[in-house]
C-alpha cells in the first residue's frame, strides 16, 4: 500500500512539474490588457473587453498562452470572443475570432464551446498557428498582432 501511494505521490508530482512549465513566463490579465491597449490598434484593443485565462501548452518547442476575449461594441456592431494568443516573451501574437468562447488548449490546439462538438478546434499546425481554421462550419481567419513600429 505503502508503494502505491509513493506512486501515486510521484505521479502528482510530476503532472504539477508538467503544469508549472506550460505556464512559464504566463502574462497576468492586467499584463493582457496593457499589451492590447498598446497596439493602438482599434481592430485589437476594445476599452470593455472581458478577458480571462483558457490555459497554456508548449507546441513544437514553443510556448502559447490563450486567453478569451469578449468584445461588445454597439457603436462598431461587434459582438464576439477572441482567442487572443501570445507567446512565451509575452508578445501579443493575434486572435481567432469566434461566436463562442475558448474553452481549452491542449497540445492538439484550441477548443471552442460549440454545441455539437464537431469543428470545434483551431489545431496547431508544423509551425504552430494556422492563418485560418474552420470553426462550426465558418472558416476563420487568424488576425496577426500589429507589427512594432523600429524605436
Amino acid at each position: 500500500m505503502k508503494m502505491i501511494n509513493g506512486i501515486v505521490a510521484i505521479a502528482v508530482l510530476m503532472a504539477c512539474t508538467v503544469m508549472a512549465e506550460e505556464n512559464k513566463n504566463c502574462p497576468s490579465i492586467m499584463e493582457v490588457r496593457a499589451t492590447l491597449a498598446e497596439t493602438g490598434s482599434e481592430q485589437h484593443w476594445f476599452e470593455g473587453i472581458k478577458i480571462y485565462k483558457v490555459g497554456s501548452v508548449v507546441y513544437e518547442g514553443k510556448y502559447y498562452h490563450v486567453f478569451n476575449g469578449y468584445v461588445k461594441d454597439r457603436e462598431m456592431d461587434i459582438e464576439e470572443n477572441r482567442a487572443l494568443i501570445f507567446n512565451n516573451q509575452g508578445e501579443y501574437l493575434g486572435y481567432y475570432p469566434s461566436t463562442e468562447q475558448a474553452s481549452e488548449v491542449t497540445p492538439a490546439g484550441i477548443y471552442f464551446d460549440y454545441t455539437p462538438m464537431s469543428d470545434n478546434i483551431v489545431e496547431f499546425v508544423k509551425g504552430g498557428l494556422p492563418s485560418t481554421s474552420n470553426l462550426n462550419g465558418v472558416y476563420v481567419k487568424f488576425v496577426p498582432a500589429p507589427k512594432k513600429e523600429a524605436e
